[in-house]
Order: structure tokens, then sequence, then C-alpha cells
């Protein structure tokens, strides 16, 4: 396919930066809520020239913004051993790294030294370590984030931030930061002559999520968190209005509304995506059970879920139980979907994932998150009337959704229909006997009775696991958005004032699980 036009159409939205009111930031919604991913070391990516596929964007070396960037470049490249780093004896030929070694001028500008056609850093097919660059290799391997150590003209790539000065009427004036797409002209005039570039072509919207979830620590690193938390309103709402308008016409959707090279890309899995059901429906499941904090408050309960078990613990004690590394050739069930957090993960690895969600909004919500996935459908149902052919589930999740105890005995007997014989559930819910946050449950619902709970579980037969995670937010708003979400009103207000600097809290849970 052709890329994308440079001069397609565009909608931007402006709002105040949270952190100081003297910066405005101009943010191009087509292009943040596109699925761009980055798709090098697939066949998908053609590379900046012809006949050198493998290289992707690094043919050209990378030039260095300021002193800090070419520091902290130098500083990441000095950890590398010879097995992470194909070129590492010629960065440090006569014994040194040497900045002659590793970097060249361009222009006036230092950038990293092109060696055999592409970045110094680049390492080829054949070596060792795999292709790649080696310092985004190393970020990997020591679970540093790869903008920590990249130069910054790669980690930003394609996500362009550039700046004015907007002069008022009235004399004023403010700082505009825009935040969009680094298309070819932002490889200056040469751009126009690369044979190949990713972001306006179909083959590389192809991403699970939109690149304002998928390219979040970018983003963070260029807008702050608090800004970033703006973003993240704005591109949902967004989202949302464009699912209005496909589900209100016939028509195909204006580029103005989504990313051409994405609209491309959807219209070529068109024919062999399974069909999405209940789009538009405005009904909520029978047997549905409302679930006051995601139902009205999608977007902070977005924030909540990001804010859970960050280093995935819950994820990966599922896997451990299951004896597996993920969950290639199942079929997986998440009920009680909610907006489709955890479907694109779920769907890295399974053969097919199921999202089952009785609140209609949210089933909305999550067929438009997991929209450009094959192997994703979501359905409006509830957890007592799945309409899932019996034996039909090999893994079924549920978190802090209907499974609470005793009262979910019709959703158990609906498990126990649906999973395959040796299939495996595991169902998430608040250990209240443990941790802060269980004593902060725990006084919000006198009544409730933990060991009655778990009593009514071991009498399923289901097994205990208890972890312990943490819930972690950047900003102090986001965790009085995040417990004024989960509690009433005056007892939010007592937690929140016994630290006014919090913006965490220990968490535990029970992982409860079961073998069919």
């Amino acid at each position: 396919m052709p890329e994308a036009p440079l001069d397609l159409a565009r909608t931007w939205v402006e709002f105040t930066d949270p952190d100081n009111p003297r910066q405005r930031f101009r943010c191009d919604l087509t292009w943040l809520t596109s699925r761009w991913t980055c798709v090098f070391g697939t066949p998908a990516c053609r590379g900046l020239y012809a006949g050198r596929p493998d290289d992707g964007c690094c043919t050209l070396g990378a030039h260095f913004t300021e002193k800090a960037d070419y520091q902290r470049v130098r500083d990441a490249a000095s950890a590398l051993t010879a097995d992470e780093w194909q070129f590492r004896h010629l960065a440090y030929a006569g014994g040194s790294l040497s900045q002659r070694n590793w970097t060249e001028r361009e222009d006036d500008a230092r950038k990293t030294k092109v060696v055999e056609g592409a970045c110094i850093f680049l390492n080829r097919p054949g070596f060792a370590a795999g292709p790649g660059c080696a310092l985004h290799q190393r970020a990997v391997k020591d679970g540093t984030k790869p903008h920590e150590v990249k130069p910054e003209v790669c980690w930003q790539l394609p996500i362009r931030r550039s700046y004015r000065t907007v002069e008022l009427q009235d004399g004023t004036s403010y700082l505009e930061i825009s935040i969009t797409e680094f298309d070819r002209r932002g490889w200056g005039p040469g751009g126009h002559d690369l044979d190949w570039f990713c972001s306006g072509s179909s083959d590389a919207h192809v991403g699970l999520e939109p690149v304002f979830r998928s390219n979040r620590d970018e983003l963070v690193e260029l807008m702050g968190e608090a800004a970033y938390d703006q973003l993240v309103v704005r591109c949902t709402a967004y989202l949302r209005s464009v699912n209005s308008a496909r589900r209100g016409s016939g028509r195909e959707l204006l580029p103005l509304l989504v990313h051409p090279a994405t609209l491309m890309a959807k219209s070529r899995r068109r024919l062999r995506r399974k069909p999405l059901t209940v789009k538009g429906n405005t009904m909520d499941a029978d047997g549905a059970i409302r679930s006051p904090n995601i139902w009205n408050s999608p977007e902070i309960y977005e924030l909540e879920n990001r804010a859970l078990d960050r280093a995935g613990l819950i994820d990966a004690t599922m896997l451990a139980l299951a004896g597996r590394a993920d969950w290639s050739g199942a079929t997986v069930l998440d009920i009680g979907c909610g907006a489709g957090f955890h479907l694109p993960r779920l769907a890295e690895s399974a053969e097919a994932v199921i999202g089952v969600e009785p609140h209609a909004p949210l089933v909305a919500l999550a067929q438009d998150r997991t929209a450009g996935l094959d192997n994703v459908s979501v359905r409006l149902a509830s957890a007592q009337a799945t309409g899932l052919p019996s034996e039909s589930v090999d893994v079924a999740t549920a978190r802090w959704a209907y499974f609470f105890g005793p009262g979910c005995e019709p959703g158990l007997v609906e498990l126990t229909r649906i999973m395959r014989p040796g299939g495996l559930a595991f169902f998430v819910d608040v250990d209240a006997t443990r941790s802060t946050f269980g004593a902060w449950f725990r006084g919000s619902l006198p009544d409730y009775d933990p060991a009655a709970v778990e009593r009514f579980w071991r009498r399923q037969g289901w097994v205990q696991e208890r972890l312990e995670v943490a819930w972690e937010v950047s900003t102090r708003s986001d965790f009085e958005a995040v417990v004024r979400l989960e509690f009433a009103p005056t007892y939010a207000g007592r937690i929140l004032a016994e630290d006014p600097d919090r913006t965490g809290v220990d968490y535990a849970v029970n992982l409860w699980w079961r073998r069919f």
C-alpha cells in the first residue's frame, strides 16, 4: 500500500500543562490514537532503504540533541560487553571508548558512527545476541526503560515534540508544545528520498493498543506524568467519539477521525476478523449486577488498573500454577472484562481471547481497545449466562468481578459447564485480613466477613494463594481519584487525611484457583 499522505487531515486537542500554567500542549489525536507499533525484526519492516530491511530505521545513525544526551548514551555504551555489542572492538580501538571511535560529525552536529552501512550500535543478523540495538537489548535485559539509555531521537521516533511561542492579542504569550507524528519530514529534506518509512505505512499500524497507551513511557518522558494523564482522558474521550461515529453511520470514517494507515490496516483485517457482538447495544445483559466504580468512571478505573500490581505478580502466579510460560494454544476467557484492560496482554500468546462484560458501554470500550486483534472477541453477557458453548474454555479469569463469595453460585454452575476438562479458572479479590488496603476495605464494610468468604471458596473446592501487591500511582491527584472511586466520600476523606503525601498503598489479594 502507498503510505498515508503527509498532508492528511488531523484532529488536535489543546490543554494547559498541569505543571506549568505558562505552557500549553497541542496534541495530535489522529496520531496518538492510531495503532502504529514498531515492527522491527518482522517481515513488515522494510527499512529506510531498499535492500537493507534488517537495519530498520538505524541506517543513518543517531544525532545527539545535547551534551546530556551524548553523555547518557556514552555511559550506557561503557557498560556493554563484547557479547552484547557486535562492534564494541571498534568503539574501543586503542583501548578506550574515545569519542572519535564511536561518533562522527555531520553538518556540524555529532551523531553515532555509521559502520558497515548502519549505526555502530546495531547488532546485525547472525550476531550471538541477536539483531537489534545493543543499547535497547541491554535495557530490556536489565529491566531498564530503553529511553533511559538510547539517543533521544531513537526513543522518540516516531513521536515528534516541537516548540513555538504563541503571542496573544493582549500582549501575553505562552509556550506551545506540540506532540505529533514524526513522519518523513522529520528527517529533513532527505526524508522524501527514503524508500519506506513506517509511520505512514499500514504494515506498521497493527499495534495491540493505540500509541498513547503503547508509548506511555516515552510520552511521560516528553510531557510529564500529570500532562500525560490529561492526555489519556482526552484520547479516551476521542476514541469514544470515533466509536459513536462508527455506530451512527454506515459510511467510511473520515481520516480526520482515524489515521488513514490505521484505517487501511483495519480494512485488510476486516474479512478475516471475527464479528464483534452487540456493537452499539445500549442495554445491559440479563443478570447484570451494577459495579459503581467502573460503570460510573471507567477513565478513573483505568488509572486503578494501571496502578495495581505493576510488577505483574498476579499474572506470573497464574502462569506458574498452570505450569506454563504463556497461554499459547489456549482459549482464555476474561469474565467481567470491563473496558478490556487485560485483553491485549492475554492476546499476545493465547490462541483465542473472549471478553465477557454485562455493561454495554464497557463492551463498546473493550471492543474499541481490541479492534485490531484478530484473536479477540468481546460479548455482552453475564457470568451466569455467558452464551459460550459447553467445554469451550481452557483458562478463565475474573478480577474483582462477580465472584465475591456466597451469591455467585449461578456463575460457578455456568463456569463448570463451559470449562474444558483439565481447564483452569482464577478469581482475584481483596484479602481483607491483611495489608493497609485490606484494613481500609474492612473498615468501609463492617458487616463483611472475610473468614466466611474463605470458607465458601474452600467448600467449593477452590485453592487459595495469598499474594502481596501494591497500588502505585505517580501523582497525589491520581491517588485521591482512585481512593474516592473505591470508597464513600466521608470514609475516603478520612483515608486521605491520614497521610497527605501518600501516592500508593500495600494491597493483599487472594488468588483463588481450581482445575476442572
